[in-house]
């Protein structure tokens, strides 16, 4: 079984529109300091990790919401023509699917399944206060 594609919305440097990236079962992430490599990887520790420590019981600070989210967030709240329950805090949201699972796995992953022969299987991700 391997991460197939990665969906990324307000995290961090990932604004709206989400940042999408289809994956093969062996990737490489290169790329410049500060582009996102160890986000990327942040917000696969939010699905996936199991160590609730390292990862504040998957609660986020408002440093991981996404800069420009936040900054359309407060104008929205200066705009007196958005009528106060029309401002929406903006949402982070991963969606992680997985491909290529084996049997051993499919009985694993069955829950997670987006479809009758568990050929493709989807997490999600979602922090949005309540």
């Amino acid at each position: 079984m391997f991460i197939s594609h990665v969906t990324i919305k307000n995290y961090r440097n990932f604004g709206d529109p989400p940042f999408e990236i289809d994956l093969k079962p062996l990737t490489l992430i290169l790329g410049e300091n500060n582009i996102g490599k160890t986000n990327l990887i942040s917000a696969l520790g939010l699905i996936f990790s199991q160590e609730i420590t390292v990862f504040r019981k998957r609660i986020l600070d408002i440093d991981d919401i996404n800069y420009s989210a936040i900054k359309r967030f407060k104008k929205s709240i200066c705009d007196l023509s958005i009528k106060p329950e029309d401002v929406q805090f903006p949402e982070v949201r991963i969606d992680v699917k997985l491909t290529g699972m084996t049997d051993e796995q499919k009985a694993i992953v069955g829950e997670w399944a987006v479809n009758a022969l568990i050929t493709e299987a989807q997490l999600t991700y979602q922090f949005a206060p309540k």
